[in-house]
C-alpha cells in the first residue's frame, strides 16, 4: 500500500497591508519645496524639536505668516496658527502629491475591500521633518488613523530607517525559547530604507520609528494621516446629537 505523502500548510494569518509606491515628479517638487521648508521652519515661533538638530512642523505655529511675505501661498497659511499640521492642504506646491497620496490610498482601501473613490478619504494632519545628524523618533503609532504614511522628499537608503515594529512580538517569540535563522516569521521588526520619492502608507495602529540619523545629511519627510470621509448622513447624524446636546 502506497504511503500518503504529508503535505504541510504554511497559514498567513492577519498580514499587515503596505503601499509603497515612486512619485514620478519627485527631484522637482525637491527643488521647489526645501526653500519653502526652511523658510517655515525660520518662521516657526515654537521652535519645537522632536530630537537634537532635527525639525518638525507637527506644531509649528505660524501666526502671522502667509500672504503677506509669500503672496503666493494659499489663505490657509493666514488663517490658521498651525498650518505646520496641515501641510498638504495649506501649501499649494504640494497640490499635485497630495492627490497622489489620495490616490495611494484608495489602493490601500481596495487592498482591504474597501472600494471607495478619491472623494471618500481626507487628509487629518500632514506635516514635514528635517532629520539632522543625530535626529530620531521613537516608537508610537497613529492611532485612531486608518491610515499613516510618509513621503521622502529628499533621502538616500543610507539615511536613518523607517522601522515597524511586530507588536506580536512584544511576547518575545519565538526568540524566547530558541535560537532561530530571521525571517518575515520570525523577525520582531522591519527596516526600510528611504530613498528620495518613495511615498510608504501602512495602518495607523502600526507602531513605526526613525532610527538615528548618523551621517551629515539632511533627510527631509512629509506624513500624514488619512481617515474615511463621513458621508452626508453621517455628518447630518452628528450634526443633530451636537444640537440635541446644546
Amino acid at each position: 500500500m502506497k504511503k500518503e505523502k504529508v503535505v504541510y500548510e504554511t497559514l498567513d494569518l492577519f498580514p499587515v497591508p503596505m503601499i509603497r509606491v515612486k512619485y514620478p515628479k519627485a527631484q522637482s517638487l525637491r527643488k521647489i519645496i526645501k526653500p519653502i521648508f526652511y523658510d517655515m521652519e525660520n518662521h516657526d515661533k515654537t521652535n519645537f524639536k522632536y530630537s537634537a538638530n532635527s525639525h518638525t512642523s507637527y506644531a509649528t505655529n505660524l501666526a502671522g505668516y502667509g500672504a503677506k511675505d509669500k503672496p503666493n501661498y494659499s489663505s490657509a497659511l493666514e488663517s490658521t496658527h498651525w498650518a505646520g499640521h496641515e501641510l498638504l492642504s495649506a501649501i499649494p506646491e504640494l497640490k499635485d502629491l497630495r492627490n497622489f497620496i489620495l490616490q495611494a490610498g484608495i489602493q490601500a482601501n481596495r487592498f482591504i475591500g474597501i472600494d471607495r473613490n478619491v472623494e471618500s478619504l481626507m487628509f487629518q494632519g500632514s506635516w514635514f521633518s528635517i532629520n539632522r545628524k543625530y535626529g530620531y523618533h521613537g516608537y508610537h503609532s497613529h492611532m485612531p488613523g486608518l491610515w499613516s504614511g510618509v513621503y521622502y522628499v529628499q533621502a538616500v537608503n543610507e539615511d536613518s530607517a523607517i522601522t515597524f515594529l511586530d507588536t506580536n512580538k512584544k511576547h518575545n517569540w519565538p526568540s524566547a525559547y530558541s535560537m532561530f535563522s530571521e525571517n518575515p516569521y520570525s523577525a520582531p521588526s522591519v527596516c526600510i530604507p528611504p530613498e528620495t520619492g518613495m511615498l510608504i502608507i501602512f495602518p495607523s495602529w502600526l507602531e513605526h520609528g526613525v532610527e538615528q540619523q548618523m551621517d551629515d545629511r539632511e533627510r527631509i519627510t512629509i506624513s500624514f494621516n488619512l481617515n474615511p470621509k463621513p458621508s452626508t448622513e453621517q455628518m447630518q447624524t452628528q450634526k443633530e446629537r451636537v444640537e440635541a446636546l446644546s
